[in-house]
């Protein structure tokens, strides 16, 4: 947005009382479909069940709404933070300035596009809003194969491309095809690149901060019959056994290091257990920290730093955040 034409928007706010955040929440509700809300707290929308209020939160409804609440949010030169699924994020107790993009009411479509790789073998084009859950659903009612990496992994399918999710049964560079992508700015600008120009590698892609994945497209194949489902319950019976789900929580906090696991690091360092207010490492698993009950944003990070710390200390490795931290950290949220 050119400088002089901000300024003369922003004049002409306080010519008529207003503040500039007033007039862009206005120009939102009148020219984006979909569901805003004001001030929302975030807590009600993370995995975490910590967060403070965002300023905006923005469920578009369509392509054509999603570009429009782009060009707004550049005019007003407000930040947009994409909030996914809730999932992998941990939002600071002072909330999100600008407005929290969620992908879920608008962009959550499956289809199926049957034998387009050759006989049983399909193209499946999902949503960046459509939740992982729902994915997998989708694939057991169909008996398709070739997803069953993402069981027990939370969020949205945007978030899983945007990270290279998966787990030890595999991740998304084994089988997405392509990717289609809006760039936000002035006007924003919808692409479609393939898997190869992703830079997928361990839990990162090269999607820059001001990208959003639109829907992807996957290769799956029909299964011969439902024998396949054991492996993906399978999958799931090993996640719940050794992983906290029965409480709050955001996924893995850190990335495995290079030959090595950041929760065998931190169970070394004697960390299992280690709490401060309602914030904890897992007694179950030490690369997991959860809610207990009334953690803050600001016990997990006190938390978490303080891991990264004594795993430095004793080990000499500097466990890297798997989680993103996101909104006002400003004197650490």
């Amino acid at each position: 947005m050119h400088k002089p034409v901000r300024a003369a928007w922003n004049t002409l706010a306080e010519s008529c009382g207003l503040e500039v955040d007033e007039l862009m929440r206005r120009e939102v509700v009148q020219q984006v479909q979909g569901r805003i809300r004001f001030d929302e707290p975030m807590n009600r929308h993370t995995s975490f069940k910590v967060g403070g209020p965002a300023d905006i939160l923005a469920e578009p409804a369509d392509e054509k709404s999603l570009l429009e609440l782009l060009r707004i949010s550049d005019f007003h030169n407000q930040p947009i933070t994409i909030l996914g699924g809730g999932t992998n994020v941990l939002y600071s107790d002072k909330g999100v300035r600008g407005v929290a993009l969620s992908l879920r009411k608008g962009f959550a479509a499956i289809e199926l596009e049957e034998n387009a790789y050759g006989s049983g073998i399909h193209r499946l084009v999902v949503g960046g809003g459509l939740g992982t859950f729902k994915l997998l659903k989708f694939c057991r009612e169909n008996l398709l194969q070739g997803m069953e990496y993402l069981a027990g992994v939370p969020g949205t399918m945007g978030g899983a491309v945007r990270m290279n999710a998966g787990t030890y049964a595999g991740e998304i560079v084994n089988n997405c095809q392509w990717v289609r992508k809006v760039t936000w700015g002035a006007v924003g600008q919808i692409v479609k690149v393939s898997a190869s120009e992703m830079g997928f590698e361990y839990r990162h892609s090269n999607l820059a901060p001001r990208e959003i994945v639109i829907s992807a497209a996957f290769k799956v194949c029909s299964a011969a019959d439902d024998s396949f489902l054991a492996d993906l319950d399978g999958i799931l019976e090993r996640r719940k056994a050794t992983q906290p789900v029965h409480l709050p929580n955001a996924g893995s906090i850190f990335k495995n290091p290079p030959g090595d696991y950041a929760g065998r690091l931190i169970e070394a360092a004697g960390l299992k257990g280690f709490s401060q207010g309602g914030a904890q490492v897992s007694p179950m698993h030490a690369n997991f920290i959860v809610n207990t009950g009334n953690a803050t944003a600001s016990d997990v990070r006190a938390v978490a730093e303080h891991v990264r710390k004594v795993v430095k200390d004793q080990s000499g490795i500097e466990l890297e955040w798997e989680v993103k931290l996101m909104g006002d950290w400003g004197e650490h949220g």
